[in-house]
């Protein structure tokens, strides 16, 4: 395993090809159906715990890989990395596609062998990122088991949001942007309010209640460095956002900030800013804008619990 190296993708996204220090060759390039069995003999190889990480049973499932490579040559992209030593035969080391979606996302997986663990995986993943940008894919998706905590950091470094309801705690569906350099952006889904969620945590209490009154939730985790509204720039998320919902501390010094620049950069949209030890509507205090009785009504009805939180 190479950890310790950093590749940074130029040029076109695919094929790439990285020369190792060690005299081997990683070749980076659009999955052919020649890789299906390579792909395949990858996910045998894999412990019993990657393999309920990857496909949601210890059991996995044989056929995926020829399944993987038409719907990602049919209806996306997939893409390999093929490890090179000029003795043996090329071995698939990694791979990635993703599976467009009707909300016009895309849906990704990603696999990488175990000893090549470490650089491969970011290195892969920003070359899918960058083939779906330029394909005008806007975001990409993916469920993933809140146990993984590898492809959790994965994602997480390129400033990650939770969609829906979130209410399996074993699963957390998220989304990365593709074609924006900041925040994802809303999923086309014609006919749907959209409810922009600002929490310390992944899951917000009321997103369950939320998507049945009709909404689509996204939650924002943060605010972190890569916050474009607290650099002074429009969030797209908070811009397409039928309501924000601050459900952070009011009287904490970042949650001030974040409510403050909402205020300046998307004056249309109402904030909400979700109070605690009481009833969340109530006694909210709206900042912005001037929400509708729609969304409110929404809020009151759908949004209560006992406990306030």
């Amino acid at each position: 395993m190479i950890a310790t190296v950093d590749y940074t993708p130029t040029g076109e996204p695919v094929p790439a090809v990285v020369e190792l220090p060690d005299g081997r060759t990683l070749t980076i390039r659009q999955m052919t159906e020649a890789d299906v069995d390579g792909v395949a003999a990858m996910y045998d190889a894999l412990s019993a715990e990657d393999t309920y990480r990857r496909f949601f049973s210890a059991f996995g499932d044989r056929g995926f890989a020829p399944k993987w490579y038409e719907r990602t040559r049919d209806d996306g992209f997939g893409l390999v990395a093929v490890l090179d030593d000029g003795a043996t035969a090329a071995r698939v080391v990694a791979e990635a596609g993703y599976v467009l979606l009707a909300n016009g996302d895309g849906e990704f997986g990603l696999t990488v062998a175990q000893d090549w663990r470490g650089w491969l995986g970011p290195y892969l993943l920003d070359v899918l990122v960058r083939v779906a940008a330029e394909r005008n894919v806007p975001n990409l998706e993916a469920d993933i088991l809140t146990e993984n905590r590898r492809m959790q950091g994965l994602v997480r470094r390129r400033g990650v949001v939770t969609m829906g309801p979130g209410e399996d705690f074993t699963v957390v569906r998220v989304a990365i942007a593709a074609a924006s350099p900041e925040r994802p952006s809303w999923p086309a889904t014609p006919g749907r309010r959209r409810m922009l969620v600002e929490s310390r945590s992944s899951r917000w209490g009321h997103a369950g209640d939320a998507t049945r009154a009709g909404f689509d939730v996204i939650t924002c985790t943060g605010p972190d460095a890569r916050c474009p509204a607290l650099e002074g720039r429009p969030c797209p998320l908070a811009a397409g956002a039928d309501v924000i919902v601050v459900a952070r501390p009011p009287s904490d010094a970042r949650t001030r900030e974040l409510i403050e620049a909402h205020g300046r950069l998307h004056p249309d949209v109402p904030v909400v800013v979700q109070a605690r030890d009481v009833d969340p509507v109530e006694t909210c205090l709206l900042l912005s804008g001037s929400p509708s009785a729609e969304i409110i009504a929404a809020l009151h009805d759908d949004l209560r619990s006992p406990d306030g939180t």
